[in-house]
């Protein structure tokens, strides 16, 4: 009698240890796909390069925001479809976006089929300088002020950022 205790007690552990690897097994073939893995996250390719033509920047005031002038040229292999421009005093290490989804952060050709930022190409964007939160960002004549320009392009339905391309660039405010 005492081995037919033991062996129903054996069976209970291994039915319970079978449970648990089947509702693992659940819960992981469910949440996988929420889960973004690491290889299928846009990357860009290396030979992206915007450039910087021209700058310039006008001061401004607490009423009124200051502008940035630019001129960006690809100077790379592929299609650059949009940039990430951030803007701040030179003394800042964590710089202002500038630019939203409505000012200028996608290149886009008005009547042209592609859009984006073909090689060779220039753009010439003017930019209030306000913060990503729409606060004016205080600029006077004569300050010297970052800028950073970071490239990206479209992987698919994916926008994929291109730090490797990104330039820096120091600008006074007239």
């Amino acid at each position: 009698m005492n081995n037919k205790k033991g062996l129903s007690e054996l069976v209970s552990y291994v039915l319970l240890v079978v449970i648990a690897v089947a509702l693992s097994a659940l819960v992981y073939s469910y949440l996988k796909p929420y889960v973004v893995s690491s290889d299928k996250k846009p990357v860009c390719d290396t030979d992206v390069a915007l450039i910087v033509q021209e700058a310039s920047c006008k001061a401004g005031d607490s009423i009124n925001p200051g502008l940035l002038n630019l001129s960006l040229l690809n100077k790379g292999l592929f299609k650059v479809d949009a940039a990430y421009i951030r803007f701040g005093p030179e003394d800042r290490r964590v710089l202002s976006l500038i630019n939203g989804e409505g000012d200028g952060l996608y290149f886009v050709k008005i009547g042209v089929e592609t859009q984006g930022l073909m090689p060779g190409d220039t753009s010439l964007k003017e930019l209030p300088l306000r913060d990503e939160k729409g606060d004016i960002i205080l600029t006077s004549a004569g300050n010297y002020y970052t800028m950073q320009i970071e490239p990206a392009v479209f992987k698919g339905s994916n926008l994929a950022v291109c730090p490797q391309a990104m330039v820096t660039q120091r600008i006074q405010c007239t």
